[in-house]
């Protein structure tokens, strides 16, 4: 039993109490009660420099580690006062709606611009509206639309303001990765695939060629157009079925014999799109070298 509560105490620490230096203050345990409420603060207590890890990851600063401790004693009263308890609830759902959704969203529709933000005050109108069942959003229908149909603007508006904030601040790059496939066609020994792939042979295998279906087992290395390298197996192998890649290595993988390395050149479409990935941004064209070592046996 001892076992199991302690492990249920472990599960919702919120800190790591390891390494933790004895409190200053002296604790008069007399009780059960007092000793296992001193426990649990153990337990859950942070250092410093965990909660100001924790305030910057949460998107605050970490100088303010005694405001934190402060709204941490607030907290522990608030659940006494079920009114204030609903206000503290509400203040948090804001507070995680400004910190994670209006922060990803607005990161998406405004390509990174700092200067731009989402209305607080509109998106509280349409809150309330919801709540009452209203709506001043129409349709090209004319229908009146609620917040079960809402995805049927919301989806397209946040597409359509992505691909123009996307096209302002990447458009040189958009041009940049359009020449600089158009330039590689052009270049002696390139091979044309299918959807503007284009590909040089380093060296030409005599194996199997790949179905989309099937699983293979490659070397490869990816870089920019700018030379830069984005990612690499190390000199080691990878499995992966050729469906589950971007469209331009799929191109390139199911024309390609085993035994075969090449240098492949994936224009953006075909890449990731006006989507950024990790290092690689927007509209980036892509050039890889790929080493096609085997076709996994489908079991």
């Amino acid at each position: 039993m001892k076992k199991i509560f302690m492990a249920a105490v472990a599960a919702v620490a919120l800190f790591s109490a390891c390494n933790q230096k004895p409190g200053a203050v002296k604790a008069n345990l007399k009780t059960d009660i007092d000793t296992l409420s001193y426990a649990l603060g153990l337990a859950n207590s942070p250092t410093d420099e965990q909660i100001k890890s924790y305030l910057m990851q949460a998107g605050a600063d970490s100088l303010y580690v005694n405001e934190f401790i402060k709204g941490i004693k607030e907290g522990l009263s608030v659940g006494d006062d079920k009114k204030e308890m609903a206000y503290q609830l509400g203040l948090q759902t804001g507070l995680q709606m400004k910190t994670r959704m209006f922060q990803g969203l607005e990161n998406q529709v405004f390509a990174g611009d700092s200067t731009q933000h989402l209305s607080n005050k509109l998106f509280l109108a349409g809150f309330n509206d919801g709540r009452k069942h209203a709506s001043q959003l129409i349709n090209e229908n004319g229908d009146t639309l609620y917040a079960e149909k809402i995805n049927e603007i919301l989806m397209p508006l946040i597409e359509n303001m992505t691909k123009k904030a996307n096209d302002k601040v990447y458009g040189e790059k958009k041009k940049a990765s359009e020449e600089f496939i158009a330039n590689i066609a052009k270049q002696e020994g390139v091979k044309a695939l299918e959807g503007g792939v284009y590909y040089k042979v380093i060296s030409e295998g005599k194996g199997a060629v790949p179905t989309a279906s099937q699983t293979v087992e490659v070397e490869y290395e990816g870089r920019l157009i700018d030379g830069s390298v984005f990612d690499t197996s190390r000199g080691t192998t990878v499995k992966f079925p050729c469906n589950a890649v971007i469209k331009g290595w799929n191109i390139a993988l199911t024309n390609m014999p085993v035994g075969s390395e090449w240098e492949i050149y994936v224009p953006w479409n075909l890449a990731y799109g006006e989507s950024a990935q990790g290092p690689i941004p927007p509209y980036s064209a892509l050039v890889f070298k790929v080493k096609l070592v085997n076709i996994v046996e489908q079991k």
